[in-house]
């Protein structure tokens, strides 16, 4: 997704959990989620945490994301304990930015991430949403 900012501006956004929320919430405005505790390392990279809750059909869920990767103004990896690893690229685009957004999900029981991803997620279409808030939200900052 092209955004009308500068690379460095994009990733100060992105690097922020409560902003990965905000997304969600684009992609899935009925969500119930919330994050219950952050603690990021002092450059928010690796090593930084944050835990939150949800439910999906009524069951409750808590996870913990963890930072796995962090190469400032090009990419972030955080992985949760729900299995989902959300990978983001950033690079320059013309006059402003690419995002690149990803959500692989893996789960050691057999098929059970397909279930999950056709219960509680549109696959691309929630990507493409969740891009798109990051760019109304990017692009209106002063």
């Amino acid at each position: 997704m092209h955004i009308d900012a500068p690379v460095e501006r994009v990733f100060d956004y992105i690097k922020h959990p409560e902003n990965f929320y905000e997304a969600m919430h684009g992609a899935d405005p009925d969500m119930d989620g919330l994050i219950t505790k952050i603690s990021m390392a002092p450059d928010d990279g690796v090593g930084s945490i944050y835990e939150w809750k949800s439910k999906i059909l009524l069951i409750p869920f808590h996870s913990t994301t963890t930072r796995e990767e962090f190469v400032p103004n090009v990419k972030i990896v955080d992985h949760t304990t729900t299995g989902v690893t959300w990978t983001y690229t950033v690079a320059m685009d013309g006059s402003g930015t690419k995002l690149g957004l990803r959500g692989d999900v893996t789960n050691p029981v057999p098929g059970l991430a397909k279930i999950e991803d056709s219960i509680a997620w549109d696959g691309e279409e929630d990507l493409d949403k969740m891009l798109a808030t990051y760019k109304e939200s990017i692009e209106a900052l002063p």
